[in-house]
């Protein structure tokens, strides 16, 4: 999570919510934003997403759920943005975002 703390403009522009699960159960913990998940929970989403839980994993799903790239290794918010912005949904938000002037730049 700490290459993209910085680019938290970023993510809220593409309406990025960052899941976070680290450990193993039952000394596992999870959260979404600052929301803290049982380890109960945060083992769900491990089997669900089937993200092992001895090594790192990064899932991107997209807005329709789907789970769209898999990275085995932290990868920078540059990276995750330039794959979220081939998406064509996220191509018509970026049309709506300029006509409306929303950006991240000063």
């Amino acid at each position: 999570m700490t290459n993209l703390q910085p680019a938290q403009c970023g993510l809220d522009l593409r309406h990025v919510t960052v899941i976070e699960v680290v450990g193993t159960y039952p000394a596992q913990i999870g959260r979404i934003r600052h929301r803290l998940l049982t380890p109960g929970l945060a083992l769900q989403l491990r089997l669900l997403l089937r993200i092992p839980q001895r090594s790192f994993q990064m899932v991107l799903i997209d807005k329709q759920g789907m789970d769209k790239q898999r990275y085995p290794f932290p990868i920078t918010a540059a990276e995750l943005f330039t794959t979220i912005d081939t998406f064509p949904l996220r191509k018509d938000e970026m049309v709506l975002q300029q006509e409306a002037g929303q950006s991240c730049h000063s």
